[in-house]
C-alpha cells in the first residue's frame, strides 16, 4: 500500500490528506445547492492572487472548479522553489475529512449537509509549480524536481472534457485548458499556450458579483453564529448532566452500590433530556441556517430580476427619444414648408 504523504514529502510538498478546502464563492446561482466543498475558483472571489499572473499556465484562466480539494505547501527542509499557481478565495476554510464521512452497515457515506464552515484568513494553495532541488531526503538529493501539482485527483476527470466539447452555456470551466497549459510548460513548449488563450472573454457584472458576495459573507457569518450558539447550549446541557451525577457521587449518606444505582438512574433520565434538548438545538440551528440560505437566495434573485427588468426597459428609451426628436423635427419642417407655401401664394 502506497504512502501518499511520504511520497509528497520526498518531492518537497506538504499535503494534509485529512483536510478538505471549502470556499463560499459560487458565481452560478443555478448551482447554489452544491456544497462549498465544491470549490469554484474565479476572479470574483475577492482574492487578487487567485490566479498567478506571472505564470503562463495560470495567467489566461478565468474559472476553475475543484471537487473536494486539499491544499499544498512547502515541506519543512525542502530545497525547492514553491510557486503557488491557484489559490482559494477570501471566504474559505478547512473541513476535516472525518466530519464528511459516516460509517454505516453499507459502508462509508459522504455527508455534505449540516457541516460547520468557519472562514480563515489563509489563502489556500490549490495548485503549485515545484522546481529545483529535491527534499531533505538524501536518496533524492541528486535528483531535480520539476512538476506542477494540483490538490484534486478529479480535476481532469472525463466530465470536464465533455463540458468543454459540448460547450454548455454558463459552464466555461478552464480545467482542461489549465491541464494542457501545465503539460506544455513542463515539456518546455509554450507555443500553444497563447493560442489556447485566444477565446471569448467572459465579462462579469463585477458590481453585482460584489453584492452577491456580500450576501454570501453574511450567510456564512449567520451560520457561524448558529453553530456557536448550538455548541454553547450543548456544552451547558452536558455540564448540568455531569454536575448532577457528580453530586450523587459525593453524597456521604449512601453506600457505593446505592450511589451507583442512583447515578445510573439520574444519568438515564438526564441523558434522555439531553438527547431531546440536543435534537431541539440541532433543529433550531438547521432552521436558522436554512432561513439564512433562503434570505440569501431571495436577495440574489431580487438583484437578478432587477437587472433583467433594467435590461428590458432601458433599450427602448433611446429609440423613443430619437423617435420623439424626429417627430418634432418633421412637424417643424412641415410647419415651415406650409408657411413658405402660403407666402408664395400670397
Amino acid at each position: 500500500k502506497g504512502d501518499i504523504n511520504a511520497f509528497m514529502n520526498r518531492l518537497g510538498i506538504s499535503w494534509n490528506i485529512q483536510q478538505v478546502v471549502w470556499d463560499s464563492y459560487n458565481p452560478h446561482p443555478e448551482l447554489a445547492t452544491l456544497p462549498p466543498e465544491i470549490v469554484f475558483v474565479g476572479r470574483g472571489n475577492q482574492n487578487p492572487e487567485t490566479f498567478n499572473m506571472e505564470n503562463a499556465a495560470s495567467k489566461p484562466l478565468e474559472e476553475l472548479v475543484l471537487l473536494f480539494p486539499g491544499y499544498l505547501g512547502k515541506a519543512p527542509g525542502a530545497n525547492i522553489t514553491f510557486t503557488p499557481l491557484i489559490e482559494s478565495g477570501a471566504q474559505s476554510g478547512l473541513q476535516q475529512y472525518s466530519n464528511m464521512v459516516r460509517r454505516s452497515f453499507f459502508g462509508a457515506q459522504l455527508v455534505t449537509r449540516g457541516l460547520p464552515h468557519f472562514p480563515s484568513a489563509v489563502d489556500y494553495t490549490l495548485a503549485a509549480r515545484v522546481s529545483g532541488g529535491a527534499s531533505a531526503d538524501t536518496s533524492m538529493a541528486s535528483k531535480k524536481t520539476d512538476l506542477i501539482v494540483i490538490a484534486d485527483i478529479d480535476f481532469i476527470s472525463e466530465q470536464f472534457f465533455q463540458i468543454r466539447s459540448q460547450g454548455i452555456p454558463g459552464l466555461n470551466f478552464d480545467n482542461v485548458t489549465f491541464f494542457l497549459n501545465a503539460l506544455d510548460q513542463l515539456v518546455g513548449d509554450e507555443s500553444f499556450v497563447a493560442l489556447r488563450s485566444r477565446r471569448v472573454k467572459h465579462r462579469t457584472l463585477e458590481s453585482v458579483e460584489s453584492r452577491i458576495q456580500d450576501f454570501v459573507t453574511q450567510r456564512t457569518l449567520e451560520e457561524q453564529e448558529a453553530e456557536s450558539d448550538a455548541q454553547v447550549a450543548l456544552t451547558e446541557a452536558q455540564r448540568r448532566l455531569d454536575q448532577k451525577v457528580g453530586e450523587v457521587q459525593q453524597r456521604a449518606d449512601m453506600d457505593a452500590q446505592a450511589k451507583q444505582i442512583l447515578a445510573r438512574q439520574i444519568q438515564e433520565v438526564e441523558q434522555r433530556r439531553f438527547t431531546a434538548l440536543k435534537n431541539n438545538i440541532e433543529a433550531e440551528k438547521e432552521a436558522r441556517i436554512a432561513n439564512s440560505k433562503e434570505n440569501m437566495e431571495s436577495s440574489i434573485r431580487a438583484i437578478q430580476n432587477g437587472i433583467k427588468t433594467f435590461a428590458v426597459l432601458l433599450p427602448p428609451i433611446p429609440v423613443f427619444i430619437i423617435g420623439v426628436m424626429i417627430f418634432f423635427r418633421r412637424r417643424r419642417r412641415e410647419a415651415e414648408g406650409a408657411a413658405s407655401a402660403r407666402r408664395l401664394r400670397s
